[in-house]
């Protein structure tokens, strides 16, 4: 499955080159043709003037700025239609990149990472080879924030299903979503900005509420352009233009603190509007059978205009509020009172579409999210939607693997878990295979959580808050050591699982540090938590980590977590003649003066060690 996948974007790669590479033929022919009409209507000019052919100027004057936007139209359109299939080769070569794990130059989304998150820092959620390098393929700045937070928050399981529903629909419109992704991302840039047109929208009418500014535009402009056409042929004294043009700039120099204000406003959201519009249409013009998708799309349909037709218009308008940096539409503003129609025209559409717009920008951002994880879905073809139950901390599932991995290095393992308070206590040997474990269950969890498909063959699965210590950092800004961050993050956990003693005391002697500041962000306290700890209590000697790990697990039982806890201490294993406490081991096997891991889930505490061994490799002499 994995080579035809490769195969298809391969294909796909090289049809959109072909096409980019046609199309920009014609573009570098439409752009000579160009410059040549603009030379020889130049030319055809000075010589109608010179033969004082008086008719055949005005004629030329007349049909030759139609001809020229008419071929600025279609050169247009042909450089947007090249560089979407530029950007549509671009995709397809970054999905082979992804089918090998190659995400080294995608973005990291580390913008959105959250150092106090629940799992952000031990799972790879964000940054260098991550999950969101892996799973993002949004087309906004907006959809990619949509998706940040879906992979940082578990979502309900009617969410869920509905999500995965769409996601199955998308999935195999391999053209269609591709041709979104391209939409969005040509017109994709980090300084483009929607807060300052959002803000806008709710700001006060400043122009067309005032009668004089409605009427100014039909009466001004009207009169100074018949001043000038008089001067022209008709030997009108030319001082009559000049009065009316002083009058209309005197009226331009009351209203240009507005329209710079406005500009200000709306400038770095043109292109993001041009991107919601292109994308919005495709909806609009698209048959879904998902609920989700219907509904997303119904947000564009609710009055008798397209949503896509209105932001096109709004786009315009500001396309011409923006040409306000022009010297040409410095002398055009003078006698046609430009600021005062394209306010005007700003304000009716704030009017009449404010309450809409929102809606249209949020259900584009979750369309976005849905068709990113479709693209992850389509590459991943073997991989498996979770059956989603209720219950606390319920989990099946077989042959579970890691997708950071490169397939030739996966090793799967079958796994369950079922019900409240149970601990899984994972023993092994040195670099055997628990943490990645952990992180294999934790990251599954996470994409099954958010509506997209995990690295299994069959998974079922319950909503569960997860939670991890396992990466835990020292800090010499604060005077920190890497055993007291550590605490913090288990003190992280107990207030998450409503422990009192976590949330009520605090010693006073201890270092006042951002972990005691702030609360865990986006944490789902409606759900039962699964924690995973790694090495547990590992700064601190072994009789007290034993005695503090022994404690901290029976505790958390008690709370009704369940979770994952690594270790090197055997003498916890006998916690599992004591209660709701299970021991697994990943184990290894000398042979000769090799290793050999298994990386696969036994049960039982583990029965092999290497430690010796590793050391001996490595030139310390143990004998």
């Amino acid at each position: 499955m994995h080579s035809s996948r490769a195969e298809i974007f391969q294909e796909q790669e090289k049809r959109h080159l072909k096409e980019s590479a046609q199309l920009d033929k014609k573009y570098q022919r439409l752009s000579i043709i160009r410059i040549l009409s603009f030379v020889v209507a130049l030319i055809l000019l000075f010589y109608l003037a010179n033969e004082r052919l008086v008719g055949a100027v005005v004629l030329l004057v007349i049909i030759f700025p139609v001809i020229f936007g008419i071929l600025i139209f279609r050169h247009s359109k042909i450089k947007f239609a090249r560089d979407i299939s530029r950007l549509q080769a671009k995709i397809n070569q970054e999905e082979q990149l992804r089918l090998d794990n190659k995400l080294k130059g995608f973005a990291n989304g580390l913008q959105y990472f959250k150092p106090l998150h629940p799992y952000h820092l031990d799972l790879d959620i964000f940054g260098a080879h991550s999950l969101f390098q892996l799973v993002n393929r949004t087309a906004t700045e907006n959809g990619e924030k949509e998706l940040a937070q879906w992979l940082s928050i578990a979502a309900p399981i009617s969410e869920i299903n509905a999500r995965q529903e769409a996601v199955k629909e998308l999935a195999p419109k391999v053209e269609w979503r591709q041709e979104f992704e391209a939409a969005g991302r040509h017109y994709k840039d980090p300084e483009n900005d929607l807060k300052p047109l959002l803000h806008w929208l709710t700001t006060p009418n400043e122009v067309k509420n005032k009668p004089f500014y409605r009427i100014a535009p039909f009466i001004f402009p009207p009169i100074c352009v018949l001043l000038l056409l008089g001067f022209l042929f008709f030997d009108l004294n030319i001082y009559f233009f000049i009065g009316s043009l002083v009058v209309n700039i005197i009226i331009m120099a009351r209203i240009s603190p507005v329209a710079g204000k406005t500009q200000k406003a709306t400038t770095s959201s043109v292109k993001v509007l041009k991107a919601y519009q292109a994308l919005i249409r495709q909806i609009e013009d698209s048959q879904f059978q998902s609920p989700r998708l219907q509904q997303l799309q119904q947000v564009f349909k609710q009055d008798k205009q397209k949503a896509s037709a209105q932001i096109k218009e709004l786009s315009r308008i500001l396309d011409g509020l923006d040409a306000r940096a022009n010297q040409f539409y410095f002398l055009l503003n003078g006698m046609l009172l430009l600021d005062i129609y394209w306010l005007t025209k700003a304000e009716n559409w704030k009017d009449n579409m404010h309450a809409d717009i929102a809606p249209w920008f949020q259900a584009i951002s979750e369309f976005d999210a849905l068709n990113s994880i479709a693209g992850f879905s389509y590459s991943r073809p073997a991989y498996t939607f979770p059956v989603l139950k209720e219950g606390a901390q319920y989990m099946n599932s077989k042959s579970l693997g890691h997708p950071l991995l490169p397939v030739k290095n996966q090793v799967t393992n079958d796994f369950s878990m079922n019900g409240a308070g149970n601990i899984i206590l994972i023993t092994g040997s040195n670099m055997a295979g628990k943490s990645t474990f952990l992180r294999t269950v934790g990251v599954n969890i996470v994409l099954g959580l958010m509506g997209a498909p995990v690295c299994a063959t069959e998974i079922e699965l319950s909503p569960m808050q997860l939670f991890t210590s396992m990466r835990s950092q020292d800090s010499l800004e604060e005077s920190v050591s890497s055993f007291y961050a550590e605490l913090q993050r288990l003190r992280q956990l107990l207030k998450l699982v409503r422990a009192e003693t976590a949330m009520n005391t605090l010693s006073q002697d201890m270092p006042d540090v951002a972990h005691d500041k702030l609360s865990t962000p986006d944490v789902a306290e409606e759900l039962p938590v699964l924690f995973m700890l790694d090495e547990i209590l590992k700064g601190t000697n072994s009789e007290d980590r034993h005695k503090g790990a022994e404690a901290l697990i029976r505790q958390l039982s008690r709370l009704g977590a369940s979770g994952f806890v690594s270790t090197h201490d055997l003498a916890l294993g006998q916690l599992a003649e004591k209660g709701t406490i299970s021991n697994y081991s990943f184990n290894s096997d000398v042979v000769g003066d090799s290793i050999k891991f298994r990386y696969k889930l036994e049960e039982g505490i583990c029965q092999s060690f290497n430690a010796s061994k590793l050391m001996q490799k490595m030139g310390i002499d143990i004998n």
